[in-house]
């Protein structure tokens, strides 16, 4: 039982946030296990009676791990189970799983979020993931960096790594940290491709947000105190008016990526160039 669904927000809040503990269990723990209200890892019925991996465990070789800290072995049978199959028929349920391979990063990963609501953004300060956020306005961003980096500063600047954890970082893109935010755009150069391929791909993009509308995709969309647009109000004129498209020759595209930098108050950015559009080829979209 997954739990997962847009139908009910908050029971899809608790699922995604026990898939990340999962996650980061898997990647950290040697044997893990987990308990939630909408995952168990193993299922507390798996049976797991076998005497090969007893005898690992058992041997100094497995050290420090021991039998108990993988199954509880029981050496009577389960006469309701298949007699023939010494596994599922004993006694033994497996309690712990081991997950391989472990990543190379100590501990593990850098854990990047898209976030849009503000328990989102709260949510990846406090748990010392970068933000993506992803299509935001430019005329929100600024007030959704600073919301970030004011409950990362009240969380007291977690990292998951322990010679960071506490230490503050820049404002926008730390490099040397490799902590901060990142936000995207969608990029047209019109010197590289003419009005033929931009009208296919605008076409394409008001289709694709006509198609993910009706989500709740276009609340992102809301400045101010405007309204969200329908999906199907949703134009290229639009996303260009709001900062998310920059359609235009490269002297046009360099002034909105500098726009955006002061805009957003940033000392440096992660920034995400979206070259590939619905009604693109891929080799148009290496080209541009």
């Amino acid at each position: 039982y997954w739990g997962g669904t847009i139908q009910d927000q908050e029971k899809n809040r608790v699922s995604f946030e026990e898939k990340l503990e999962i996650i980061e269990k898997a990647w950290t723990e040697d044997f893990m296990s987990y308990n939630g209200d909408h995952h168990e890892i193993p299922p507390k019925h798996t049976k797991w009676h076998h005497d090969n991996e007893r005898a690992y465990f058992e041997d100094s070789v497995s050290d420090p791990y021991g039998v108990d800290d993988t199954m509880d072995w029981k050496d009577e049978g389960d006469y309701y189970s298949d007699l023939w199959n010494q596994v599922v028929s004993g006694g033994t349920t497996l309690n712990s799983i081991g997950v391989y391979p472990k990543p190379v990063q100590e501990p593990h990963p850098q854990i990047w979020m898209p976030v849009t609501s503000p328990r989102s953004i709260e949510f990846a300060a406090q748990q010392g993931y970068n933000p993506y956020f992803v299509l935001e306005p430019i005329q929100n961003l600024a007030g959704a960096i600073d919301l970030f980096y004011q409950a990362v500063e009240e969380a007291g600047w977690p990292d998951h790594r322990e010679e960071y954890d506490g230490e503050p970082f820049a404002r926008g893109w730390d490099s040397e940290r490799q902590r901060g935010v990142a936000t995207g755009r969608l990029i047209f150069n019109t010197e590289v491709h003419g009005d033929d391929v931009l009208e296919r791909i605008s076409d394409g993009i008001e289709a694709g947000w006509n198609w993910y509308g009706p989500f709740g995709f276009t609340a992102v969309l809301a400045t101010g105190e405007e309204e969200p647009p329908a999906p199907s109000e949703v134009s290229i004129e639009m996303l260009e008016e709001k900062g998310i498209a920059y359609f235009g020759d490269t002297d046009h595209i360099i002034d909105k990526c500098a726009e955006l930098v002061e805009v957003a108050d940033l000392e440096d950015m992660n920034f995400q160039c979206w070259f590939n559009h619905y009604g693109m080829t891929g080799e148009q979209a290496i080209e541009q």
